[in-house]
């Protein structure tokens, strides 16, 4: 027997010493060893390109430009300042091998795939692509405008491998991607930089595993028409728009967005008759966003995950804005915005805290197309049937400042959810599996009662009209009818410089409010309340950690 443990002791210290022997091997060589075997080694300098096997088939060197012309797995590797890969038109099964490269250039893209070819490209080391054109080329048959181009006759991309891969989009783009084509990240750490967007997908972007970082001056993350992601972590770090597409769906992964503009947004100005959809179905999604957190030209749609939204300080955002309504059925929705436009889904399992733009409060219905208000009766002076009143829906006021930490808990004083403060809002909206409908529910502001509402929300709708202030084409709910009359005007609008006009006939004075009317006619004595003008924009804020334990979503410093 104990000849039998000192065995065991001595295997486990050999097994041991043999797991750090492989973890002090560098990651290049790791990386290199996993790779597909490949038929040609390309290695790039200054001066040229040699090839491992210079009698192989299936490649053209010019100078220091290298063509894949047939099917296989290539090798590229070394260092050049104005170098080039480009897969032939309609070569397809090719496997592009990066491994510590280094590869710039001012004339092209370091790497093009040609129009219909079917191309992956293998990380192994750490590998950095620079874009070096000149924008004012932009109009040129040959630019191309990214580190990475994929053309367009149905052209696939595939990145995967254990490296890193550094791309610099100087003159546009990180990844550019022409109609049609299709781009997919499976595997690799992706960090880009681009003076346009970061990655722009012809026709539809897939990340499914893997680590994205941007930094970009527009759109961070955009497709044309459609962005899956399924796994991975994404990092949109700083952009205008965080990721954009005319449907974008997240079921999997790790998605932070911290934007000047918005945050994640289903549109596409260049289609129409579109059915444009924001799909959440699962993963971890933080948006911190300076326009409206989640944004939808049609609607957005919430079936799992956890989805922790902060939208603009400035009343003419939200942190949740649609056209066609939001549709909450599982997971977990926390957004903090402002009041002046706030949006919330209906269901058994959401609760409002603060008031809300639309919905029981909310004014008359509007043309969603036109922003026009309703006509009214001229001959009788009737009012026309309203929405429940101005005020919104009320669950206490309240402001909550960056940096404060929020919380929410049952009437027993179970915390349901826990998040730090990205800044200042008076406005919550949370839904929840564990709510319950009718039971209350008390929003904590560093550990003070800050508001307390009952669950079952009927939807509010913001002013999610695409292009327009105007509010949403369609009924707000079911409102009590004014039962009063306005002054008579015989048959002609009266005078209101501004402010609704009084029920004895005067425009009377409001006092910045909008009473809200809780099923009665309001006692229209307030002047109506103002959109405040928009503060600067804040500066860019670092990442977030979220993670679940009852449910907590921090921001930490990078």
């Amino acid at each position: 027997m104990q000849l039998t443990k000192k065995k065991l002791l001595a295997g486990l210290i050999i097994a041991v010493l043999a797991a750090m022997m492989i973890c002090m091997i560098p990651t290049s060589q790791t990386s290199a060893a996993n790779a597909p075997e490949s038929v040609n080694t390309f290695t790039f300098t200054d001066e040229g390109i040699t090839a491992s096997d210079a009698e192989g088939s299936g490649f053209e060197i010019d100078g220091t430009s290298l063509k894949i012309t047939e099917s296989g797995v290539y090798t590229v590797t070394g260092s050049c300042d104005e170098g080039s890969v480009t897969v032939k038109k309609g070569t397809t099964d090719v496997t592009l091998v990066l491994e510590d490269l280094e590869l710039s250039s001012s004339t092209t893209a370091p790497v093009s795939c040609n129009k219909g070819t079917e191309t992956t490209i293998y990380v192994a080391g750490t590998v950095t692509l620079t874009d070096n054109e000149d924008i004012a080329n932009e109009e040129s048959d040959d630019f191309e405008g990214a580190a990475i181009k994929v053309k367009s006759e149905d052209a696939t991309l595939v990145i995967t491998g254990p490296g890193i891969l550094n791309l610099n989009g100087n003159a546009k783009n990180g990844i550019k991607g022409a109609e049609t084509s299709v781009i997919t990240i499976e595997d690799s750490t992706v960090n880009i930089m681009a003076a346009n967007d970061g990655i722009h997908a012809g026709d539809e972007l897939n990340i499914t595993g893997g680590t994205v970082n941007v930094t970009a001056e527009d759109d961070g993350i955009k497709a044309e028409y459609t962005v899956n992601i399924s796994g991975g972590e994404v990092n949109v770090l700083e952009s205008g728009e965080g990721i954009e597409g005319a449907s974008v769906n997240i079921s999997g992964g790790t998605v932070n967005v911290n934007v000047s503009d918005d945050g994640i947004n289903a549109a596409n100005s260049d289609l129409t008759g579109y059915d444009f959809e924001l799909n959440i179905t699962g993963g971890t999604v933080y948006i911190d966003a300076d326009g409206d957190g989640l944004d939808s030209n049609g609607t957005i749609n919430v079936d799992g995950g956890v989805t922790v939204v902060y939208g603009s300080v400035n009343n003419g955002n939200s942190a949740l804005d649609s056209v066609s309504g939001i549709n909450y059925v599982s997971g977990t929705l926390f957004a903090a915005g402002m009041s002046g436009m706030a949006e919330s889904p209906a269901g058994d399992n959401v609760v409002v805290f603060g008031s809300m733009a639309g919905g029981p409060g909310m004014m008359p219905q509007m043309n969603g197309q036109t922003g026009e208000m309703p006509q009214m009766n001229g001959q009788t002076g009737e009012m026309p049937q309203m929405n429940g009143g101005f005020g919104g829906t009320a669950a206490g006021s309240y402001t909550i400042a960056a940096g404060d930490k929020i919380s929410i808990t049952d009437s027993e004083g179970n915390v349901l959810f826990t998040s730090t403060a990205a800044k200042t809002a008076n406005s919550v909206i949370f839904a929840s599996d564990d709510v319950v409908s009718g039971e209350t529910y008390t929003l904590l502001v560093n550990g003070s009662e800050a508001a307390s509402a009952a669950a079952g929300q009927t939807a509010v709708q913001g002013f999610g009209q695409p292009g327009a202030f105007g509010a949403q084409q369609g009924t707000f709910g079911q409102p009590p009818e004014m039962n009063g009359q306005m002054p008579e005007m015989n048959g002609e609008m009266p005078e209101m410089n501004g402010q609704m006009p009084g029920m004895n006939g005067q425009p009377p004075e409001m006092n910045g409010q909008m009473p809200g009317m809780n099923g009665q006619p309001p006692a229209m004595n307030g002047e109506q309340s103002q959109m405040p003008p928009g503060g600067e924009r804040p500066p860019m804020r670092p990442g977030m950690n979220a993670q679940q334990s009852g449910i907590t979503a921090d921001k930490t410093a990078e």
